[in-house]
């Protein structure tokens, strides 16, 4: 014996509901693709950029006998010009320029993401830090 039940019916309709229950079902990992490849190319990439950075500080200073505080501020100056290009930060109480015209410096990136940055166990992600030196070639 089979039992009929009576049909629900709806009390309004949404046109398009099917696209509505999906598009945040697809997003949802093509934005955490996004944000985790963004995460990855700042990791990455900041040991080349902050490498460069030093290398343009060290290029300043390198034809100079000793290395003077004048000449650790235009090392610094040609440090941040070719960082912002690389958007990324300098920390100046890190940057030392040696004796022998070598450059020391700590270099910070934040990765742009769209969804890292608002969940708190994935924010701290989203930050590289590098220290790195430079030294002038021994030719």
């Amino acid at each position: 014996m089979t039992v009929l039940r009576p049909t629900r019916r709806r009390l309004f309709y949404v046109p398009g509901q099917r696209f509505l229950v999906l598009l945040p079902m697809i997003a949802a990992p093509v934005v955490l693709a996004i944000d985790l490849a963004s995460v990855a190319l700042v990791h990455l990439s900041l040991t080349d950029d902050a490498g460069e950075a030093g290398r343009a500080g060290m290029a300043r200073v390198q034809f100079e006998r000793t290395a003077t505080p004048q000449s650790a501020e235009v090392a610094y100056d040609a440090a941040t010009e070719v960082a912002k290009v690389h958007d990324i930060e300098i920390d100046p109480a890190s940057f030392t320029v040696y004796a022998d015209g070598a450059v020391t410096l700590k270099a910070t990136k934040r990765a742009p993401t769209l969804l890292f940055k608002h969940v708190p166990g994935l924010k701290d992600l989203t930050e590289a830090t590098e220290t790195v030196t430079v030294s002038r070639p021994r030719w």
